[in-house]
C-alpha cells in the first residue's frame, strides 16, 4: 500500500489506428502511496523556483489574534479574507515599483490563527535592519526601507491598520529553504489543523505567482500546452508565441505548414507553367 496508489488504474487512448494504455493515480494528499510524490515535487518546485530567484527572502506574513493570550483565536482569518489582503498587499508593492515572484504555503499559529510562510525576490538589498524587529510604535514609525519595513507598511495598508507583523529572513541555500517550508506541508498534512484549513476554504497545500520560476517540463502541461493548442501555422509566417520557442517540435517550428500540401502545390504551379509554355509555342507554329 505504501508503494504505489491503492487507486492506480488504466485509461485507454484511442487515435482511431491506435490504442494506448496510460497508467493512472489518483494524485491525493491524503493517498499514501501519491503523497510522498506530490511532496517530493513540492518540495523540488520550491528548490528549482528559489536557486533561479535574483534575491530569494523567505517571508512570514501574520494576521492579527485577538482573544485572551494563549486561548482560541476569536478572529479567525478564511480564505476569502486572505486572498483579499494578499492582493491588496502584492499591489501596493507593485505600486512601489517591486512585482515580487513568490510561492506560499499556509499553515495555523498554536492559537489557531492563519499565517503564510512565502519565498520571494527581495524589494530591496537591505533586508532587515535590525537582527530581531519588536513591531512596537517606535519600531513601526521609524524612518527605514529595508525589506523587512516596506513589507510591514504595505501589509499594513492591506489590512486596514489591523496587522503589521512581517519577518524577512534571507535566503542563503535553496534547498535548506526548501525543506524549510516542506515542513509546513508535512507537519500539517492530516489531523484537525488540516481539517480546519480546509474548512476555511485553503484546499490548495501551496500557491505560486504565475511568474515563479519552474522547469520547462512543468510548464508544458498548462500554460504551454494551452498556448499550442491556439497556435496556427501559415506559409512564410511564424504564428508562435517567443516564449514557446525551444518548447515544441523542431520540425513544427521550421516547417511553418503541412509539407505534403507544399509539395503537392508546387507540383500544381510547376505543371502550370509547363503547360502555358507548350501552348505558347504550338500557338506560334500554327501562324
Amino acid at each position: 500500500m505504501f508503494g504505489g496508489c491503492p487507486r492506480a488504474g488504466t485509461a485507454y487512448l484511442s487515435t482511431g489506428r491506435e490504442m494506448f494504455a496510460v497508467p493512472t493515480v489518483c494524485k491525493s494528499w491524503r493517498c499514501l502511496g501519491c503523497r510522498d510524490k506530490k511532496l517530493a515535487y513540492a518540495t523540488m518546485r520550491i528548490q528549482y523556483g528559489a536557486s533561479y530567484l535574483t534575491t530569494p527572502v523567505l517571508v512570514s506574513v501574520t494576521y492579527v489574534s485577538r482573544g485572551k493570550p494563549g486561548g482560541t483565536v476569536l478572529n479567525p482569518v478564511d480564505a476569502k479574507y486572505a486572498a483579499r489582503a494578499l492582493r491588496r498587499w502584492l499591489k501596493k508593492l507593485q505600486e512601489s515599483g517591486h512585482r515580487p515572484r513568490w510561492i506560499r504555503i499556509n499553515e495555523l499559529t498554536q492559537r489557531g490563527q492563519t499565517h503564510h510562510h512565502l519565498i520571494m525576490d527581495a524589494t530591496t538589498s537591505i533586508v532587515r535592519c535590525e537582527k530581531d524587529a519588536d513591531y512596537s510604535l517606535r519600531w513601526r514609525r521609524k524612518d527605514c526601507w529595508c525589506m523587512e519595513h516596506q513589507l510591514s507598511r504595505a501589509w499594513e495598508y492591506a489590512t486596514y491598520g489591523n496587522s503589521y507583523v512581517v519577518d524577512c529572513v534571507p535566503v542563503w541555500n535553496a534547498g535548506g529553504a526548501a525543506a524549510y517550508l516542506a515542513k509546513y506541508l508535512r507537519k500539517d498534512m492530516y489531523g484537525e489543523k488540516r481539517e480546519i484549513l480546509e474548512d476555511r476554504g485553503f484546499s490548495r497545500r501551496f500557491v505560486t505567482s504565475r511568474d515563479f520560476p519552474s522547469p520547462p517540463v512543468m510548464q508544458r502541461r498548462g500554460t504551454v500546452r494551452k498556448a499550442w493548442s491556439h497556435t496556427t501555422f501559415e506559409y512564410g509566417k511564424r504564428r508562435i508565441p517567443a516564449f514557446l520557442a525551444g518548447r515544441g517540435e523542431l520540425l513544427m517550428e521550421q516547417v511553418g505548414e503541412n509539407p505534403i500540401a507544399g509539395y503537392q502545390r508546387e507540383r500544381m504551379v510547376r505543371y502550370a507553367t509547363n503547360l502555358l509554355g507548350t501552348l505558347g509555342v504550338y500557338s506560334r507554329k500554327r501562324r
